[in-house]
């Protein structure tokens, strides 16, 4: 019979990073343990921004760096940290499997999307206790970014790109989504709502949920969706470290702020 080698992978927080306590075993004797931490860093020079990361040995991984410092220097700030961070993953799990992104197998990505779910497949050899759990559209977007990668380092050959999207295997899909490689299109533009709609639904949330932290979770939804773009899925798939958090004095300034944008 063969022998069934497991690992086990604990998310710890240290501040904003995350690190992965990667413990290799047979049975009850434990081969080896070891720490990954991948970090992330967006550095300013002569007034332009630089995304780095950084393996756990703390050396630059120059393919990342320059995807997104010149492969995708054009797009958004926003596009350009969310790609960060989704490639943070990436590395962080080839780096617990023992497995360099160039030689993944099709099970690899299968075992890359629970490790982003945060939950352990039935007879997997990886058992973990992650602590940031990911929804479906966060896995969708952060596997079309990378395609977008792969495709930037020459390995459209990759078994990554053996379907179109990788939706049937995610845990707990019980619909289709929306495909990796491609936005969805419209025959027409979609319904939105006004500035007046958007003031109205702010309104009635101060106004009837007394509760002031459902009511201030609530507020920052809606916020977030009609603000920054997002679907109600994405917003409620996104972590903390999908955004920049500023700090400001006078409590009341979002209100302040927010009428005077939108009054104009």
């Amino acid at each position: 019979k063969g022998v069934l080698i497991l690992k086990k992978v604990i998310e710890v927080k240290n501040g904003k990073e995350s690190l992965f306590l990667v413990e290799t075993s047979i049975g009850d004797t434990i081969l080896s343990e070891k720490t990954v931490v991948i970090k992330s860093a967006i550095v300013e020079k002569d007034n332009k921004q630089y995304f780095l990361l950084y393996d756990s040995k703390m050396r630059v991984i120059s393919s990342v760096y320059r995807f997104l410092n010149h492969g995708i220097k054009k797009s958004s700030f926003n596009t350009k940290r969310h790609s960060l961070y989704a490639l943070k993953y990436l590395y962080a799990f080839s780096e617990i499997i023992d497995v360099s992104i160039e030689n993944f197998t099709f099970e690899n990505f299968i075992q890359l999307i629970y490790f982003l779910k945060g939950c352990s497949a039935e007879g997997d050899k990886i058992d973990y206790e992650i602590l940031t759990k990911r929804g479906n559209e966060s896995i969708n977007m952060y596997f079309s970014t990378y395609r977008e990668f792969y495709k930037f380092v020459g390995l459209s050959t990759s078994p990554l790109f053996r379907e179109k999207t990788m939706a049937g295997y995610i845990p707990g899909s019980k619909y289709e989504l929306s495909t990796l490689t491609k936005h969805k299109s419209f025959d027409e533009v979609p319904k939105y709502i006004s500035t007046d709609d958007f003031k109205s639904i702010i309104k009635y949330i101060r106004s009837h949920i007394k509760d002031k932290e459902r009511a201030l979770r609530a507020e920052c939804i809606v916020r977030i969706m009609y603000e920054g773009g997002l679907r109600l899925g994405e917003v409620l798939g996104s972590t903390l470290e999908d955004y920049v958090i500023k700090e400001v004095n006078d409590e009341d300034l979002r209100k302040d702020v927010h009428e005077k944008c939108y009054e104009k």
